[in-house]
C-alpha cells in the first residue's frame, strides 16, 4: 500500500453565530486524511470559515492551496516530513494546520498512544468553554444562565462597538467569579482610548479578547499596556513573530492558541514554549470544528502551560451531525480518551481528492495522483 492523502467534505447543520465581523454560517467542513504504507491513517481538519471576515483565509482558498500547492509537495506522512515539505509555502496556515494535525494523529496511532499523551499532556479533565454570539439582551442573559447551569468554566460574550454597557454589567453580576467571563470584540475598536472600550475595561471581566484591530499591533500593545483587564490575543497572533512583536512593544498578554490560525502543531508548540518561558497565560480557542478539530484542540489544552479554560464546547452544543464519534464532556470538562491518536474515525463524508505519493517526486504528473476537487458550497 502506498502512502497518500485524501480530502473529504462533510456537510453540517450549525446555527448561525454573530460577532463583530458579521454572521458566521458553517454549512460544510473539510477533513484531511493521511495514510501510511501500512494502512494507518490520521485525521486533521481544515478549520477555515466560508467568508474572509475572521481571517483572509477561507474554506475555498485553503482547499485550493491543498490541491495545487501543498499536496504536490508531500512525499511522506511523518510530521517532520510534512512540515519540511510545506515550509516554503507562505500563508495558508489553515491548510498547513490540517496536514500537520493529520500527520500528528497518524504518528500517535502508529505509536499506539493517545495524541495528548504523545505530546506530553496532563491526564486531567480539560474544562469546557462556550462563546455566545451577539443577540438581544434577554437572549444573551438567558444563554449565560444556561451555560452556568451546564457547568461551563468559561463564558465568552461576543461584543461590538455599540454593545450595551448595561448588558455587560448585568452579565458580570450574573456570572460567578469562579467562571472566566470574557468580552471578545474581534478587533472592533480602532482607538485604544475609545471611551466605550474604556468603560468595558472597568467592568471587571476576566479577559478582554482582541479589543483592537489586529492589523495595528502598536495600538493593540498600547491598549494592553494600560488596560485594567488582561488582554487576550486572537486574530493578532498568526505566528511566533507576532508574539515577539508584542513582547518587544512591552505588552504582556494572554494567548488564544488555535492550530488553524497558527499553521499547525509545530508553530503552536513553539509559541506555547515561548509563552511558558515568558510567564504568559495561554488558552485554546475553537473554530466551529467537528470532533476532529476539537479533539486536536483538547489535546493542545491538556499541555503544560495551557492553564486557563478555553472556548471548547462539546459536540452536543453544535447538534447531532458529527462526521466522527462525538466528543462530549461531563460535569463541565472533557475526560481525555485512551484510544490511539485523536480517538476518532471518519464515518461519513464525500471524497473530494485523493493522491498517492511517489517518493522522491513532487510533480503533479506523479503516478497515482488524482484530483476530484469540486467547489465548497
Amino acid at each position: 500500500m502506498s502512502e497518500g492523502l485524501r480530502i473529504w467534505r462533510v456537510s453540517l447543520e450549525r446555527d448561525p453565530h454573530r460577532s463583530a465581523h458579521g454572521v458566521v454560517h458553517v454549512g460544510a467542513r473539510v477533513l484531511v486524511e493521511l495514510v501510511d504504507d501500512e494502512g494507518v491513517h490520521g485525521l486533521g481538519e481544515l478549520a477555515a470559515l466560508e467568508e474572509p471576515t475572521y481571517d483572509s483565509e477561507t474554506l475555498a482558498t485553503e482547499l485550493l492551496a491543498l490541491e495545487r500547492f501543498l499536496a504536490p509537495r508531500l512525499e511522506r506522512v511523518r510530521p517532520e516530513a510534512v512540515a519540511r515539505s510545506v515550509h516554503t509555502i507562505r500563508g495558508h496556515r489553515a491548510a498547513r494546520a490540517a496536514l500537520s494535525q493529520a500527520a500528528h494523529d497518524l504518528a500517535a496511532r502508529r505509536a499506539g498512544r493517545p495524541l495528548w499523551a504523545l505530546l506530553g499532556g496532563r491526564d486531567d479533565p480539560v474544562p469546557t468553554g462556550i462563546a455566545l454570539g451577539i443577540d438581544e439582551p434577554d437572549a444573551v442573559l438567558g444563554a449565560i444562565e444556561r451555560a452556568i447551569a451546564a457547568g461551563y468554566r468559561r463564558i465568552k460574550l461576543k461584543i461590538e462597538r455599540d454593545t450595551s454597557l448595561g448588558l455587560l454589567a448585568e452579565a458580570r453580576t450574573l456570572t460567578p467569579t469562579t467562571i472566566d467571563l470574557v468580552a471578545d470584540a474581534n478587533g472592533a475598536f480602532d482607538d485604544p482610548s475609545d471611551p466605550t472600550l474604556s468603560a468595558i475595561d472597568r467592568l471587571g471581566f476576566s479577559l478582554l479578547e482582541q479589543p483592537i484591530d489586529p492589523d495595528d499591533p502598536v495600538a493593540v500593545a498600547q491598549f494592553a499596556r494600560s488596560a485594567l483587564t488582561p488582554v487576550c490575543l486572537d486574530e493578532s497572533l498568526r505566528g511566533p513573530g507576532d508574539l515577539t512583536t508584542m513582547l518587544a512593544l512591552g505588552a504582556r498578554v494572554t494567548l488564544n492558541l488555535k492550530l488553524a490560525r497558527l499553521g499547525g502543531w509545530e508553530p503552536t508548540l513553539a509559541i506555547l514554549a515561548r509563552a511558558r518561558s515568558e510567564g504568559l497565560d495561554a488558552l485554546v480557542g475553537g473554530m466551529y470544528e467537528t470532533a476532529v478539530g476539537r479533539a486536536h484542540a483538547v489535546a493542545l489544552a491538556s499541555l503544560p502551560g495551557v492553564d486557563r479554560p478555553g472556548d471548547l464546547a462539546p459536540s452536543s452544543h453544535y447538534g447531532a451531525d458529527e462526521p466522527t464519534t462525538p466528543l462530549e464532556a461531563t460535569d463541565g470538562a472533557f475526560r481525555l480518551w485512551t484510544e490511539a491518536g485523536i480517538g476518532r474515525d471518519l464515518v461519513r463524508g464525500e471524497l473530494l481528492f485523493e493522491r498517492t505519493f511517489a517518493h522522491g517526486t513532487t510533480s503533479d504528473d506523479s503516478p497515482g495522483s488524482t484530483s476530484m476537487i469540486s467547489p465548497i458550497r
